[in-house]
């Protein structure tokens, strides 16, 4: 293909020598150019018709170009190929609270907010389960700002940090509100979910 920057030359080329009136003069200022073509035997069309190829001024210029970009590209892009972050899976409240997710395990759960600390970026969910009542720490520096609704139910999605005091914090990605969810509905799907997961892994 011809280059915006190799058109350019060829009508200046053009305008300097004025009229193509000979082959001659076409292929010379193709050659200027840094483009060559090629016709096969028997082939009679004009060489501005013909199939062109590179020539090999043009075929220097790429080499440059991408040897320019290659050092242009920070090593660490070329060394640690970019992955998208793992999509969580679901956990009960009372299984985060318990110390059944691993630590940097990408989770999703739910809750209640009954506080919101903004000075520190914290906001405790609660969810009850049976006659006990369990809480969960999130930390919200990433998905801040956000208008928090304290007594609504959310569901939030990030990596479950121990800290050194024994306690755990989700770094959340995705905090959401919503508020109306049938809650015994969400628990029943995230169960028959599992009961799939594990049917289909038995028989693989």
């Amino acid at each position: 293909m011809i280059s915006i920057s190799q058109c350019h030359a060829f009508r200046r080329l053009k305008h300097k020598s004025g009229a193509l009136s000979s082959t001659h003069t076409t292929l010379e200022l193709w050659k200027h150019a840094g483009l060559s073509f090629h016709r096969p035997r028997g082939m009679t069309k004009h060489p501005l018709t013909a199939d062109l190829k590179p020539g090999p001024l043009l075929s220097m210029n790429i080499g440059s170009s991408l040897r320019h970009l290659q050092k242009s590209i920070p090593n660490h892009w070329r060394q640690e190929p970019m992955t998208l972050p793992k999509p969580g899976i679901y956990y009960f409240p009372w299984e985060v609270s318990a110390g059944q997710v691993p630590d940097g395990g990408t989770l999703r759960t739910f809750g209640r907010m009954c506080l919101y600390n903004m000075t520190q970026s914290r906001v405790t969910l609660t969810a009850q389960h049976g006659s006990d009542q369990h809480q969960i720490l999130v930390c919200t520096k990433l998905v801040e700002p956000f208008q928090a609704q304290v007594g609504s139910l959310y569901i939030v999605l990030g990596e479950l940090e121990h800290q050194k005091d024994g306690d755990s914090v989700v770094k959340a990605r995705v905090l959401t509100c919503v508020e109306g969810l049938n809650l015994p509905l969400l628990e029943q799907a995230i169960g028959e979910q599992r009961k799939y997961q594990r049917e289909r892994g038995s028989t693989q």
